[in-house]
Order: C-alpha cells, then sequence, then structure tokens
C-alpha cells in the first residue's frame, strides 16, 4: 500500500526555517542551527581512514521524492536529508531475532514476541563520514537490516494492520547493525545488557533515505550484503518472523516512538565477522531493480586507542 510524501522540510524531524526575529527564542535557536548546519563541513577520510573535513555547504533539503541518483553516487540532498535524520534522532530501536535462520545459526531461541533493544545514535555513520572502526580484541560482525525512520509519534498503538501503522513511518534506510559478537555473547552469559557490543561509534552504517512511493510493501524487500565482493546476506523481508506494524505496536507499548527515531527491523541469516581492511558493499533491490538511494560502501579499519574489550567478571 503506497502512502503520500510529505516534504523532508515539512517532517516532523525537520528543524524550523522561520527567521528568529518572529519566532520565539527557542525556534530562533533553531533557526541558528540550520543556518549552521548549512555550512558545516563535510566529513570524509583521508588515505590512513583517519577523520579529515572539507568546507562544502548543504543545499536546503528538498523533498524525499528527489532523493534519487541514476548514478548510484550520493547527492547533496540525500547527505543533507542523511545529516537532518541523524541530528533529530533520538534512539534507535533494534528488533533482534526477527529472520527464522538466522536465529538457528546463532544457536538462540525463536522469540514468542518482538524482541527488541536500544542503540546510540552516536553510532550512525553516514556515507564519507569515513570507515568502520572496529575496537581492539572485538570480534566485529555485520548485521544488514532495513530500517524505518518515524514520521509522527507512536504512542501505545495496539494494531497488527499495515494500513493502520506504515503512516507512522516517514522514510526507510538501508543499514548495517554492526556487533561486537564476543561483546554480546558474554553479556548474554553473564545476563548484561548488549549496550556495549551494539553501541561503539561506527556501529550503523546508513544509506537513504529511501522515499515510501519506492517501498509500497516493506515486506516484499530485497537486503543483501557483501564483504569484499562476495556475497554473504541476501534474503527478502517476507521472511520476517514479526511484521512491521507488531513490531511498531509492541515498542510503542512500552516506550513512545517520537518523530526521527529510527527502527532497525532485524537481519536474514548470513552475518560473520570483518577485519581491518575488508570492504563492506550493502544494498536493496525491489521487484529486481537495484534501490540506488539504498548504497551502503564502507571500509573496516582498527580503531586503536586505549578501549580493550576484557571479559567483565
Amino acid at each position: 500500500m503506497s502512502f503520500p510524501i510529505s516534504a523532508l522540510r515539512h517532517s516532523a524531524f525537520a528543524l524550523p526555517k522561520r527567521s528568529p526575529a518572529f519566532c520565539s527564542p527557542a525556534v530562533a535557536r533553531a533557526a541558528g542551527r540550520v543556518a549552521a548546519a548549512k555550512t558545516a563541513p563535510k566529513l570524509g577520510s583521508n588515505h590512513n581512514g583517519a577523520f579529515a573535513t572539507s568546507q562544502r555547504s548543504f543545499p536546503q533539503v528538498g523533498s524525499v521524492r528527489e532523493f534519487s541518483s541514476s548514478s548510484g553516487r550520493l547527492s547533496s540532498s540525500n547527505m543533507a536529508a542523511l545529516q537532518s535524520i541523524k541530528q533529530n534522532c533520538k534512539k534507535v530501536m533494534c528488533i533482534g531475532r526477527n529472520y527464522a535462520d538466522h536465529v538457528k545459526e546463532l544457536n538462540n531461541q525463536r522469540p514468542r514476541q518482538p524482541f527488541f533493544f536500544l542503540k546510540p545514535p552516536s553510532s550512525i555513520l553516514l556515507p564519507n563520514e569515513g570507515p568502520v572502526l572496529r575496537p581492539a580484541s572485538v570480534n566485529m560482525h555485520f548485521e544488514v537490516e532495513l530500517g524505518l525512520v518515524i514520521g509522527k509519534q507512536v504512542k501505545d498503538i495496539n494494531t497488527e494492520k499495515d494500513a493502520d501503522i506504515l503512516q507512522y513511518i516517514d522514510s526507510y534506510l538501508l543499514t548495517i547493525d554492526m556487533t561486537g559478537r564476543n561483546v554480546q555473547e558474554e553479556a548474554k552469559k553473564r545476563g548484561l545488557p548488549w549496550s556495549i557490543a551494539k553501541g561503539f561509534d561506527t556501529f550503523l552504517p546508513v544509506a537513504g533515505p529511501i522515499a515510501k512511493s519506492k517501498v509500497t510493501d516493506p515486506h516484499n524487500v530485497e537486503i543483501y550484503l557483501k564483504v569484499n565482493g562476495e556475497t554473504k546476506q541476501e534474503d527478502n523481508t517476507e521472511l520476517m518472523l514479526f511484521r512491521i506494524p507488531k513490531q511498531l505496536s509492541d515498542i510503542s507499548q512500552v516506550m513512545t516512538l517520537e518523530p526521527g527515531d529510527i527502527v532497525l527491523t532485524g537481519t536474514p541469516k548470513g552475518v560473520g565477522s570483518v577485519t581491518s581492511g575488508d570492504v563492506m558493499e550493502a544494498g536493496m533491490r525491489i521487484n529486481g531493480k537495484e534501490v540506488e538511494e539504498a548504497r551502503i560502501n564502507v571500509e573496516v579499519k582498527d580503531k586503536g586507542g586505549n578501549y580493550q574489550f576484557t571479559e567483565t567478571y
């Protein structure tokens, strides 16, 4: 089912643009942030994988309908939209164990209801911001997922009907939920939270946004991931154990989803580890056609620094 798409400047997570002279102090400050964002430097990476900056102004964000690139290269509109999403995201909700074969490959128990956890927005890695950084002693796994960008508040909803719930989605993303697998396994064994395993900086590469007009049925989308050109994950979202309405409904009965929040809908089978020098490519196909704005191409580098994983007890 297709729903109309509003311009990003009118979406729930767009920043105000009114003149500070005619606004309240809070809105004036927000308008100032918009002006600053237009001249913010673009983050990139040098040949050593370290973060570098180059001065570039981003144009005013337009409609989500404009976010397409026949060449497969990131447009300034896409980048501006992704920056807005990152700046306005308060939380990233992740649905775990939502594909049966993935549950089996990690020897987990199949859930009877949606199982979800949090990932910090600081883990979001935009295109051209640099590599995914692997902390010392961390066995880092990739998990490709379809992401949802929430467009309006979702609170205490009780429905499993697509028409009732998809109206709350502003647009879609393709994401890679990076996971410190050995960190997660130790947390599971000790009954500890997964925050460290999921929360390192750069542990959520994203691409998009993808307009709702392109994703007329989010339960019939092919997502895939390659490492160094070899396909590792490739499955259709029709294999989800819990469909998106059930996911959002259950989350909303526990905590409110706010405009700009991101929901990751689970990963299919084929997850595995990557190390420094590996290159991950991920993408999305709808009816066999590649969705250009959903392409991810990101290198893995060792992080360095003082952190090194050791068991808690």
